[in-house]
């Protein structure tokens, strides 16, 4: 009699996204450019910040609501003016003084700086009313609200339109007639249009499908897709005042835990990502957020043991400190699983 084959490992992603928390942070000061450009320097393109605003409407990207922990700055952040705020030194606290003279960064700034560069995973710190429309009017004239023409969402957008784009020209065509009066313009496109598996093979739309179904094959690299734009919060309200004003942009909801009460809450919410926190996940859990249509991130993944076990549950990608710890942990672990895999397919030889 044949041995068992080992029991299935928990579900996995077949990819997995890398976003660089607070950017490289392990490595460089948190939330500065040189923990942003050190992420994308190391083959890390999707990076987390979190923006805040100052007393005087500035948003700016930072953590923590005291600036005292990471400037040394005094008082908060919605207490100081913008002009204060830059004053500050944010890197000279990490390490040996190395980064000392880095400052805070704008959001502004870093608009600029990284449009096309990298996929930003923008948390809406503060429950600040004003913060939402903040942020988006620096999205809007920086351009990050729109999907680039090559990107995946841009294709699954164009294939999801070419249909209803196509009848409506045929329906415009039709009521037109041809030169001279002959036969209408639809009817002469018909007629010399390619048959169809040519037409499968060229053309915007057809181009445009098949980077959809693409995507669609692992829809979590949407997460890492660059240029990109995903914005987070622990606040409800806030993700519905910012998907008001910015509908385009895929939203996040960071939860401190998966239940009834946050499934019900996520129903009605406009968000297209879950972000549950890494210590509170479990692989069911997972599966009800794919089943209910959602992408999953976690968060809140602060040892090797907790990444592991997040990409075990099941999740698209998750926010580290050390992502090329990451990396290789996770470079590992696939190769363990290839070969469990193959061993228990020679037990069932």
């Amino acid at each position: 009699m044949s041995a068992q084959p080992p029991p299935p490992p928990p579900p996995r992603p077949r990819r997995f996204v890398i976003i660089a928390h607070r950017g490289d942070s392990a490595s460089a000061p948190e939330n500065t450019y040189a923990s942003f450009e050190l992420a994308l320097s190391r083959g890390f393109p999707a990076f987390e910040t979190d923006v805040q605003l100052t007393a005087d409407g500035a948003a700016v990207l930072i953590h923590c609501e005291e600036l005292g922990r990471t400037t040394g700055g005094a008082g908060r952040v919605d207490g100081a003016a913008l002009a204060e705020v830059l004053a500050l030194d944010a890197g000279a606290w990490f390490g040996d003084g190395a980064f000392a003279g880095e400052r805070v960064p704008t959001l502004d700034g870093a608009l600029r700086r990284f449009k096309g560069r990298a996929h930003i995973h923008l948390e809406l710190k503060s429950q600040q009313p004003g913060l939402p429309a903040a942020v988006a009017a620096l999205v809007k004239r920086h351009g990050w609200d729109r999907a680039p023409e090559h990107s995946a969402a841009a294709a699954a957008t164009a294939a999801a339109e070419a249909p209803a784009a196509a009848a409506a020209a045929a329906a415009a065509g039709a009521a037109e007639p041809g030169p001279e009066g002959g036969v209408p313009r639809a009817a002469a496109a018909s007629a010399a249009a390619p048959a169809e598996g040519e037409a499968a093979r060229g053309g915007a739309a057809a181009a445009a499908a098949a980077a959809a179904q693409e995507e669609g094959d692992w829809p979590g690299a949407a997460l890492g897709e660059v240029p990109g734009l995903t914005l987070t919060s622990f606040h409800l309200e806030q993700l519905r005042r910012s998907k008001e004003l910015l509908p385009g942009v895929r939203h996040a909801w960071l939860l401190q835990e998966w239940g009834p009460e946050a499934a019900g809450a996520a129903r009605g919410a406009p968000m297209e990502v879950l972000c549950p926190r890494a210590n509170a996940l479990t692989p069911e859990a997972v599966r009800e957020m794919r089943a209910a249509g959602f992408l999953v991130r976690a968060w809140g993944v602060k040892t090797p043991e907790l990444l592991l076990h997040v990409a075990a549950c099941g999740v698209d990608g998750a926010t580290v400190n050390w992502p090329e710890q990451a990396a290789e942990l996770l470079g590992r672990a696939d190769g363990k699983q290839a070969r469990r895999d193959e061993a228990g397919s020679r037990a069932q030889l």
